[in-house]
């Protein structure tokens, strides 16, 4: 998970990312402080565990890649049995109706599960906040 705060100097991004699933599975594992250097002004700070907010970018990217890494090869298959087929109309509605209730029920529900699994683990780490 990627956890990011604002720095107080120029307020752009700071981050790192983490393998912990809370706040309190991180200050109990590594400390309730971390000490991160600015990459926009190159300020050395000391940020709380509290001040940071956790974006799981991971999984929205691979989620991406499942739905069109799976979705655009199967609909180049299509076309190409289409044209095979000598631009067959039954062809091509067949193979609309049993490509868009099987093939792409695949992607979408990998696609769905990864989503949900992601905005799961962002409001299990944000909505838990450690005693200062």
């Amino acid at each position: 998970m990627r956890l990011e705060a604002d720095c107080s100097n120029c307020q752009s991004k700071v981050a790192f990312n983490t393998w912990e699933e809370t706040r309190a599975d991180y200050a109990r594992n590594k400390g309730k402080s971390v000490v991160l250097p600015c990459k926009n002004c190159g300020l050395e700070k000391e940020y709380h565990i509290n001040d940071f907010t956790a974006k799981s970018r991971v999984y929205r990217i691979l989620s991406k890649i499942v739905l069109f890494g799976l979705c655009g090869p199967m609909a180049g298959m299509l076309g190409i049995a289409w044209v095979a087929s000598g631009f067959d109309l039954y062809v091509l509605v067949n193979g609309i109706v049993s490509y868009s209730v099987f093939w792409m029920s695949v992607p979408l529900l990998l696609y769905t599960i990864l989503i949900t699994t992601a905005k799961r683990r962002e409001k299990a780490y944000n909505s838990y906040q450690v005693k200062q």
